[in-house]
């Protein structure tokens, strides 16, 4: 039995939100001299090009088991996000990326992240467009979710990440 919420607007909202994080996420990559992309913040922590690093190995956790076979959702599809917007938008929260994860700590070229984050939008805008949203895929960090939970935590993964590299190179992004 497939469970439908009484909006019918929740995919568009959900997949427009990832849709505008990637986007912004490209454009501020596009954007960013090389030099800056690797340039360590002065108080510390990733560069920006690390950052990117992590979401794509975060993007490419999602894509791997949203491709598994799923079983019907027998709640609401979107029933976690909330739980999961709590978390990635708490700005106060400090959490620590599982070691799968983490980035290398090495230059990255400018073109060959933005041709890794340009082929990570790709499949994931393909993915919105042909799989079952409804459908539970057990992700190895988020438990069971929903495809439409994990492309949300994807958007929400990004936008907290957006706000980092905000900080990390101060004066030049607005969020």
């Amino acid at each position: 039995m497939r469970i439908t919420p009484i909006s019918t607007d929740w995919p568009d909202t959900e997949t427009a939100a990832l849709n505008h994080a990637l986007q912004e996420l490209s454009s501020w990559v596009e954007r960013l001299p090389e030099p800056v992309l690797n340039q360590v913040p002065d108080q510390g922590g990733w560069t920006v090009a690390q950052i990117v690093m992590h979401l794509l190995h975060s993007y490419a956790w999602i894509l791997k088991t949203v491709h598994e076979t799923g079983v019907p959702a027998q709640r609401f599809p979107d029933e976690r996000i909330p739980e999961l917007a709590a978390i990635m938008l708490n700005p106060d929260s400090r959490l620590q990326a599982p070691e799968q994860l983490q980035p290398e700590h090495k230059y990255c070229d400018k073109a060959m992240l933005l041709r890794m984050l340009q082929n990570a939008v790709t499949q994931l805008r393909e993915v919105q467009e042909t799989l079952p949203y409804d459908e539970v895929c057990p992700h190895p960090l988020l438990g069971a979710t929903t495809r439409l939970e994990q492309l949300a935590f994807a958007g929400l993964h990004t936008r907290r990440h957006l706000w980092q590299i905000a900080r990390t190179v101060p004066g030049v992004f607005n969020v």
